[in-house]
């Protein structure tokens, strides 16, 4: 088991203009598992600030990442062809393992502390 986990922070993108953003959700890795966390409360939020349309790509984008497998080129290719709607964060490490408790850790302190 590694002493690290990798993560990256979902974004989506309120104002290009301003450079508003909101964390929606994160990826994280180790032991060659993929854990991945969306916040539906903020969703929800979000519903209420983008159009029908950029709302509706916006959710395939965050469903189609529960049924993929994930690596460092899907991240790279999400950012590319984004449309403006959404970022994800570059990969970073944390020095904790990759464990249910290193999870709830990053959900909680960067996407939402409502469970």
């Amino acid at each position: 088991m590694s002493n690290t986990t990798k993560y990256c922070l979902i974004y989506a993108i309120l104002s290009q203009e301003t450079s508003e953003r909101l964390n929606m959700g994160v990826l994280a890795f180790g032991d060659g598992k993929v854990f991945y966390r969306y916040s539906e409360r903020k969703l929800e939020a979000l519903k209420q600030i983008l159009p029908k349309e950029s709302f509706d790509f916006y959710c395939g984008v965050l469903s189609s990442l529960e049924t993929k497998s994930i690596s460092s080129s899907s991240i790279d290719y999400l950012n590319r062809y984004s449309n403006n709607l959404f970022a994800v964060s570059e990969v970073k490490t944390v020095d904790m393992p990759f464990s249910a408790e290193t999870q709830q850790w990053l959900y909680h302190n960067y996407v939402d502390v409502v469970a």
